[in-house]
This record gives structure tokens, sequence and C-alpha cells, in this order.
């Protein structure tokens, strides 16, 4: 396979050449040039001199080999390019397409950095086994993992025990991809939880303070509202809440804001 680059005024262009001779009026090549396939690049044919190109728009994208040259692969670059592995292989499926004609090479997987979706090459012709070729990227992703992220970690690793394995099932991958997926955002809810009880035992904590103050500077005393409902008077700010650890509107601790005493010794939100 030979490859080389073209810009015209408004298009950049990847162009492909098998090294065999490539049957134009194929079914594999008809429906690769005559539909739009989501997450294949769009491609057209020219023959030059006899030699049939195969042009791939690349226009506002960028390989994988170029974005990730400097940069270490995150759990969610990750789950993206497999993800989008697992899309181009359903979609070919769809059009019964030849998968092992997927070419997995980080220099033809191109991606949207903006969008974050990733799209592949087409190659009819271009025959290598598709189970070889997932092992042969996640050889090329694991070394540039960035190691601080477990579940980077774990999800490459994860994925290139699976090309190991015999009898290769897209089935099997997306089992380990969205496993993956499911506990970081089971990790992601158990962290939310922990700050919002955090939070909650804080603010809970500045309202307690701020009644020991009330109390030791004579503003608040014990009583009931109006209404009969047990808790704290303050005489700057009126009843603070039932005795449940929360105030009412009004009342002394102003969630999240603390207090302060002016310079007659009466405190204030």
């Amino acid at each position: 396979m030979r490859a080389e680059y073209k810009r015209d005024v408004s298009h950049n262009y990847l162009i492909l050449q098998e090294e065999k001779a490539v049957d134009t009026s194929s079914y594999q090549v008809r429906m690769l040039t005559g539909n739009v396939i989501p997450s294949i690049l769009k491609c057209h044919l020219q023959n030059l001199d006899g030699e049939v190109l195969f042009y791939y728009d690349i226009t506002s994208k960028q390989s994988i080999a170029t974005l990730f040259e400097d940069k270490k692969f995150r759990s969610q670059d990750l789950q993206s390019i497999l993800e989008g592995f697992v899309k181009v292989m359903e979609e070919l499926a769809e059009f019964l397409m030849n998968t092992d004609q997927l070419v997995l090479q980080p220099e033809y997987i191109y991606m949207d950095a903006e969008r974050k979706k990733v799209y592949f090459c087409c190659l009819p012709g271009y025959q290598k086994e598709i189970q070889g070729q997932l092992r042969g990227l996640t050889e090329y992703i694991l070394p540039k993992l960035d190691h601080e992220d477990n579940q980077a970690v774990m999800l490459g690793y994860g994925i290139y025990r699976k090309a190991l394995e015999p009898g290769f099932q897209l089935e099997v991958i997306k089992e380990a991809i969205y496993q993956k997926e499911d506990e970081a955002d089971k990790n992601a809810a158990a962290q939310k939880e922990d700050k919002y009880q955090e939070m909650s035992a804080c603010l809970h904590g500045i309202h307690d303070a701020h009644i020991v103050y009330c109390l030791r500077v004579g503003t608040v005393r014990p009583g009931s509202d109006s209404k009969g409902n047990s808790g704290t008077h303050c005489r700057l700010r009126g009843y603070t809440g039932q005795n449940t650890g929360r105030r009412s509107v009004g009342g002394c601790a102003e969630a999240g804001g603390g207090f302060k005493a002016d310079g007659r010794g009466r405190s204030g939100a």
C-alpha cells in the first residue's frame, strides 16, 4: 500500500493505492464510493495513468499518530477510538462489506478533535485480518497511555488481552469497553456523592458554630415561632428553624456564607 497527501483550494486528501489491481466495478468499491458510511472517510476514485487511486477527504481532521505524537492517551481518548472501532465494524456489516479492508494503522485513523469523532479508511484490495490489526493498534497505544489515569490503563490492557484471545468476537470487545464506561460512571457518581456529603457536613458545622456564637453574645435564645415550632430565636435575624440542623429563610446561619460580628458585638450575615 502506498500513501500520499494532496491539497486543493478547499480540501485535504489522503491518497491510498493498493499494490494489487483493484476491480473498480466490484461490490466493495461501489459500496464505498456510492454510499455515505458515517465512520468511513468520504472516498472517491481517480484513474491516473492506468492506476486506481482512492482519495479520502481528511479536511479538518488529524490522524491519531499526529494528535498523540507528544501527548498521552487518556481514558476519554481511548474510549472514543474504541467506540469508533465498534461503530465502524457494525456499519460495514450493515453494508455487507469486508471488515478486513479496514486500515487500522495510526497514520490512517483520523479524528475530528472538536467533535471527538473517529473516522477510518476502508481500502478495497487491502486484506489484513482485523483481529491482528486491532492487536497491532493496541500495541501502539499501550506505551502512550497516561499511566496516572487508571481507567485508561485498565481499558487499554483489557482490550489488548481480548485481542490476544482466539476467536475474535466484536461483542466481547463491546462488553469490555462499556463495562469500563459503567465503572467510570459509578466512580464519578460516588465522588459526587462524597463531595455533597462533605459540603452538607460543612454547612451544618457553620450553622452550629453560629448558634453557639449567638448564644455566647446573647443574641439568640431557645423558644418557638408563631406557629409553635420549637427552635431558636435570634433578636437580630429572627427564627432560625426547627432543631434539625437546618435554618428557615431569615435565620442566622447563611448557607455557605458564615457570619461576622459588628463593632458592638452583634452577629450578622
